[in-house]
């Protein structure tokens, strides 16, 4: 990762803003700082960063209307969510408006360092923006029909398959993204995903973790235990032999709009090989 890389951070509380400022230490990153939703916009539209680190909840606001009020102001930049209120709600509303990931406080260094990583990442492959306008996205069909990529922001997707099945499949925010990635870690599963909860993590041996969330809730069907043994699946695969689950939806009707439908033909992203 080269040296010179611009991060916002916008937070009101000191001992979070001093964890985050630690885990930010730890690469060749510098820091600029605001403790308002308003304070935050101004520092965006007058200076130029390649990545935004947002609080949820600020003393003016929900940093949700930053995007929803705000985007065509915004730079095209990766915006990172921490939030003490990661509520399923919460964590679906920000994927649906374009956040790059969401990370729950308390936190662990290692996971934030890995997405502050991993959205730095997509800066310097000039990876086209979450936020942008023009990405054709449409509202996914109810009852979607085969063939249908349900997609969670940039997050992850769901491919319904013959028969009401759906494959889970990384979304474009991890593929290529994740530099020395050395293991797949499947959560404990029982029976059923939850929809927005974690699933599985990758594992990078220099730039901590990765979690990837549900995008529909459903019954375990299966995993990608080859993903396990070969994880450079997920960067030269990701939407055929670097599947993640296969699970049968329980309530697609209950949370489609969260969802989009990406026709990009299949759930293949125009960033893969």
């Amino acid at each position: 990762m080269r040296e010179g890389f611009e991060i916002l951070v916008v937070e009101d509380e000191d001992v979070v803003l001093g964890a985050v400022q630690k885990v930010i230490g730890l690469g060749p990153f510098r820091l600029d700082k605001a403790r308002t939703l308003e304070e935050g916009l101004a520092k965006l539209k007058e200076k130029s960063y390649q990545l935004a680190i947002l609080d949820l909840l600020l003393p003016d606001g929900s940093s949700h209307s930053l995007l929803e009020t705000h985007r065509a102001d915004l730079p095209r930049i990766p915006f990172i969510f921490i939030t003490g209120y990661a509520t399923l709600e919460n964590i679906l509303t920000s994927f649906r408006l374009g956040a790059f990931d969401v990370v729950p406080k308390p936190f662990e260094p290692e996971e934030l360092l890995g997405v502050i990583h991993r959205a730095l990442m997509w800066v310097r492959k000039g990876r086209r923006s979450v936020l942008d306008s023009k990405r054709k996205e449409e509202p996914p069909p109810s009852p979607p029909p085969p063939g249908t990529c349900l997609s969670l922001g940039n997050h992850s997707r769901a491919l319904i398959e013959e028969g009401g099945s759906a494959v889970f499949l990384a979304g474009p925010t991890f593929p290529g993204l994740i530099e020395d990635l050395e293991k797949v870690d499947y959560y404990p599963l029982d029976k059923e995903v939850i929809q927005g909860r974690p699933f599985v993590s990758f594992i990078s041996r220099s730039f901590g973790e990765n979690k990837v969330r549900a995008p529909l809730s459903g019954l375990l069907i299966s995993r990608n235990e080859e993903l396990t043994r070969n994880p450079s699946l997920l960067d030269t695969d990701p939407s055929g032999a670097g599947w993640l689950l296969k699970v049968a939806p329980t309530r697609v009707e209950e949370e489609i709009h969260y969802l989009t439908a990406w026709n990009q033909g299949g759930c293949r992203s125009p960033v893969e090989p």
